[in-house]
């Protein structure tokens, strides 16, 4: 008999943390099948060895290749009737796996959205909470994506044979969790919301850098899913004059530091929003007032650019 739900857990080293992730797995399901696999991405530490006495099924990589790889690895090895992917340095909250796999057969879902946890990690292991949050509410699945709506990756249980052809693109390095959320939305008829808290998600020491490259990297992974998800609307014949406009406004989102760090792919994204809303104006995703009121007075790209061009002086200025 297949188990209930498979737990792919892709590790880069982080031998400790990857304990800890583990035993996780076996408090959040309680009465549950489950089969846990750890997929080692080439580790430079003994993953195997940290694991002894626990019940999983490892596979190591012959060499380095991201969390995406990884994680197709380990989907290809899956046999349970859901899935739930899990970062090696977060962990599960008890019983939690229990009520989504509950919710799932309950409603028929193709995918369980649930709500998480983000806390600080201490070097001695103790844990301060920072922020709860609640899972959104589906209803629309085309307009709920293109609203913003989503979960990072250990809030999401999927049916497995939902997901068996959804690849995660190993291309990406920042927002692959929300691309593979996107699609596997895109083909799902029933998307479920929990209200419990899937996981914790461990922000420890260095894990966020921030730096003009790391926010080109995630503009850029930005402005390629939302292509995917205009390309995939499009081929379902579900794309329509309102989606044009709300595609529009979310790819404005990232479009004022695009023009702060690469004015020339702001400018090709600002002429794809033309495309796509030949009256464009921001509103949904700008917040700024002064934005909306300068853009309202002069024409939006000189607005944009002008803004590019002085944030690039105070960079340089340290300001």
């Amino acid at each position: 008999m297949n188990p209930n739900v498979s737990l792919i857990i892709p590790t880069y080293n982080r031998s400790q943390m990857l304990v800890e992730a583990v035993d996780s797995c076996f408090r959040s399901g309680p009465g549950l099948a489950l089969e846990v696999i750890v997929v080692d991405d080439a580790s430079q530490e003994d993953i195997q060895g940290g694991l002894q006495g626990r019940k999983v099924q490892y596979v190591r990589l012959p060499q380095n290749s991201g969390s995406g790889a990884a994680r197709n690895r380990g989907l290809s090895l899956a046999s349970g009737e859901y899935v739930k992917f899990l970062d090696s340095d977060d962990v599960l909250v008890d019983d939690s796996l229990s009520a989504e796999y509950a919710l799932a057969r309950q409603t028929g879902a193709d995918i369980v959205a649930s709500g998480w946890q983000e806390v600080s990690l201490g070097q001695d292991g103790s844990e301060q909470p920072i922020a709860r949050f609640d899972p959104p509410v589906f209803s629309s699945i085309f307009d709920d994506l293109l609203a913003g709506k989503a979960v990072p990756t250990s809030s999401a249980l999927y049916r497995r044979d939902l997901i068996k052809n959804v690849d995660w693109d190993a291309s990406l390095s920042k927002l692959n969790d929300w691309d593979y959320f996107v699609r596997a939305s895109l083909v799902a008829k029933n998307v479920a919301s929990a209200q419990t808290c899937a996981y914790r998600w461990r922000q420890h020491s260095g894990e966020r850098i921030t730096s003009s490259a790391t926010f080109l990297t995630n503009a850029e992974e930005f402005f390629k899913i939302l292509g995917k998800l205009e390309n995939a609307l499009l081929s379902m014949g579900a794309m329509n004059t309102v989606r044009k406009k709300r595609l529009a406004q979310y790819l404005y989102k990232e479009l004022r530091g695009a023009y702060r760090y690469d004015p020339a792919l702001a400018k090709h994204i600002f002429k794809k929003i033309q495309e796509l809303d030949p009256g464009f104006f921001p509103r949904d995703e700008e917040s700024s007032r002064i934005m909306q009121l300068l853009c309202r007075i002069f024409p939006i790209e000189s607005v944009l650019m002008t803004y590019g061009a002085v944030r690039r002086v105070m960079d340089r200025l340290g300001l």
